[in-house]
């Protein structure tokens, strides 16, 4: 069914039939060839622009300016989804417009989300993740989320965010994925 020639021996005693077939192939794997190098390169662009971008520093809660909040909190995981109940940490240094939220389940942390004028990251120590980006963080993300509209910033489109003197609540309508708690007084 498929003619497969080697070197240019085997293509020299094919007629012309076989010589066409042989181009058309050469040039569908010519394409395949550009089109997996162009994948190629956008993943390596991808990956050197993750591993280039410097972590954020750690925050350290002895520098002036931090108002830090703690509590507790339910993070719902979505519908069919175990939750996890843990400790919430919450601060803000309006100077140099960093947040930085932390939730655990003492005496493991479980998520730290962190952002500044214009970068953002996110780790989970358990699972050994830790995503960073420039600009807006992702909307998906709930405890970048968490960090906005406890910041006073409004909820993104599809999410639902509630506060009053009881509590807080931040949920994503998409996903159903939410965060229920609240500080110590």
């Amino acid at each position: 069914m498929f003619n497969f020639f080697l070197g240019e021996e085997s293509a020299s005693k094919a007629g012309p039939k076989e010589l066409a077939n042989i181009r058309s192939t050469d040039q569908v794997g010519n394409e395949q060839d550009r089109h997996l190098i162009g994948w190629l390169a956008i993943l390596l662009a991808f990956l050197t622009a993750c591993t280039a971008l410097p972590r954020l520093p750690p925050a350290n809660f002895h520098e002036a300016g931090w108002v830090i909040q703690s509590g507790q909190a339910v993070w719902r995981l979505g519908e069919g989804k175990s939750d996890i109940a843990g400790e919430v940490l919450f601060a803000t240094n309006l100077a140099q417009q960093r947040t930085f939220v932390q939730f655990s389940k003492p005496p493991f942390t479980l998520v730290t989300a962190q952002t500044s004028a214009n970068r953002w990251a996110v780790e989970f120590p358990p699972e050994n993740r830790h995503y960073a980006g420039i600009g807006l963080p992702p909307k998906r993300l709930i405890w970048l989320q968490l960090s906005r509209v406890l910041a006073g910033k409004p909820a993104p489109e599809n999410w639902i965010w509630h506060s009053d003197r009881n509590g807080w609540h931040l949920e994503n309508r998409r996903t159903g994925e939410s965060l229920e708690g609240f500080f110590a007084q």
